[in-house]
């Protein structure tokens, strides 16, 4: 039996030796690359490129315009200086005056005629050379003019004492004519106080109109209603004062400002209200209102303000 189990062994082995002569040798394979990879390598990388450049041309068509808002940013600033400033100077800062003249005119329906008695007014100012007292006025405190008419001040009033240097105390007051018509109409005037003649007072306490004495009138005057004289009156003063600072603002010399505020319109004021010259035409019941004012500006150099 030992003798049977070795033969099987030998015959394994030979088995098994025969096997191995005829396993077939494992080939090598060699993997070359071909030519159809390359190409397909190259053209993934032109897509790509392509695709770069389509994405450019894209983005730069969305953004080919843009809108840009600016915010300005703006403070308020307070300028707290008192400046000083003198005609033609040429040292400090300097001012100059324009100067221009003109009418407006305007037409209102009125009601027809009717019988006026104004009387004219003004301004003086009242002097005090007599005392460094102070001397009080009543009011209708009469003033005798050069021109030998009565005027009366039309409140009552207190002349400041002369200065210690002598010079004399002044004060401004209105007065009125003391009979109504155009006779009291007058250009500036030298006034005694005529409760003083005949004491010390008389020649040293006097008074000076300030500019014209105007308004009064006796006769027939066209008769319009209050409101219809105030709008017209407004009218006219805003039409006036537009029209001169146009013309004053073409004057302005170059390298000169001129401010809005820095403008004055006189109108000879009479009675709280311009002086207007009316004429009335009795066909129609038209009245023609005419304002002549003289507008006054102030110029400063830009470069120096």
């Amino acid at each position: 039996m030992a003798k049977q189990f070795l033969e099987d062994m030998v015959r394994a082995k030979r088995i098994n030796k025969k096997r191995e002569e005829k396993a077939p040798t494992p080939e090598v394979v060699k993997i070359v690359p071909t030519e159809t990879g390359g190409k397909s390598k190259y053209m993934l990388w032109v897509v790509a490129f392509i695709s770069v450049i389509f994405c450019f041309f894209a983005v730069s068509f969305l953004f080919s315009k843009a809108e840009i808002i600016v915010n300005q940013k703006t403070k308020d600033i307070v300028l707290n200086e008192n400046l000083s400033a003198n005609k033609d100077s040429n040292t400090d800062l300097a001012f100059d005056l324009v100067v221009i003249g003109g009418t407006e005119s305007t037409t209102v329906k009125t009601l027809g005629e009717k019988d006026v008695a104004t009387k004219a007014t003004g301004t003086v100012v009242i002097y005090n050379a007599f005392s460094s007292v102070s001397q009080a006025l009543n009011i209708d405190t009469r003033l005798e003019g050069s021109n030998g008419k009565i005027y009366k001040t039309q409140t009552k009033t207190t002349v400041p004492g002369m200065a210690k240097d002598g010079t004399p105390g002044s004060i401004e007051v209105k007065i009125y004519a003391s009979v109504a018509g155009a006779d009291y109409n007058s250009t500036p005037l030298d006034f005694k106080l005529f409760g003083f003649k005949g004491t010390p007072k008389y020649a040293k306490i006097y008074a000076r109109s300030k500019g014209d004495i105007a308004g009064g009138f006796v006769g027939k005057a066209p008769d319009m209603s209050d409101a219809d004289s105030a709008s017209a009156i407004n009218s006219l003063t805003t039409a006036l004062q537009t029209k001169l600072l146009a013309q004053a603002t073409n004057q302005i010399p170059s390298g000169f400002i001129l401010f809005k505020d820095a403008v004055f319109l006189n109108t000879n004021v009479v009675n709280g209200q311009p002086n207007i010259s009316s004429t009335y035409d009795k066909d129609s019941n038209i009245t023609t209102l005419t304002l002549n004012g003289t507008l006054y500006g102030i110029l400063f150099n830009e470069q120096k303000l």
